[in-house]
């Protein structure tokens, strides 16, 4: 059975039911874009951040230091800190359970889940990956690029940790976010890139 929160109310209905009604639920001002690596935070943070002239705070780009050195835990907590309180207004794009989400959660009041099949977030990890290292793109103020080394042929490689990881973090979002201490926040689950992008259009046709 698949799950579509809408209305701050969980939902029991096939992918594409709703849909409309889901999108055009209030958005608000403090949001989190969950999902596993590949799935598309980055894309959605970015366009909701245009559209609502939100703050963006891209996770990766606080973890990481030069030369891909992990921010201990401190470091990065002091780091998140910092950038939420810029703003009143923000959308934050990424995970990181264990130190950024306990703090940013409590001050958010939207979460939208970006839950696509595995092969989904394979085939847009693999793009990314590949369109990164041809590029030679230099990523977040650390100027890192990616390693095809890495991503291939070592335990680090993030195709080995969106499989291992993937249904997990499934798991994990389901029951936090269908948990009674998130009750009256707005919970948007998302299940297809198309979905995603009509969604989006409706937000967008929404603000005209």
């Amino acid at each position: 059975m698949n799950l579509t929160f809408s209305d701050n109310l969980l939902q029991f209905a096939s992918p594409f039911s709703r849909q409309r009604q889901t999108a055009m639920n209030t958005v608000g001002q403090r949001i989190v874009v969950l999902g596993v690596t590949g799935s598309g935070k980055s894309t959605l943070s970015q366009a909701l951040a245009a559209l609502y002239d939100l703050h963006y705070i891209e996770l990766d780009n606080l973890f990481w230091k030069p030369n891909w050195t992990m921010s201990d835990d401190e470091e990065f907590l002091s780091k998140v800190k910092t950038e939420l309180d810029k703003s009143d207004c923000w959308v934050v794009d990424g995970n990181y359970m264990r130190v950024g989400a306990p703090y940013i959660w409590q001050r958010a009041d939207t979460f939208i889940w970006l839950d696509y099949p595995l092969y989904v977030n394979y085939w847009r990890l693999w793009k990314r990956t590949w369109g990164r290292f041809l590029k030679r793109e230099k990523l977040w103020d650390a100027e890192n690029t990616e390693s095809l080394w890495k991503h291939f042929l070592t335990k680090d490689s993030l195709f080995y940790y969106a499989a291992s990881s993937h249904a997990v973090k499934r798991e994990r979002y389901t029951k936090l976010l269908t948990s009674s201490e998130f009750a009256d926040y707005n919970r948007i689950h998302l299940q297809s890139p198309a979905q995603t992008n009509q969604w989006l259009a409706d937000l967008k046709t929404a603000m005209r």
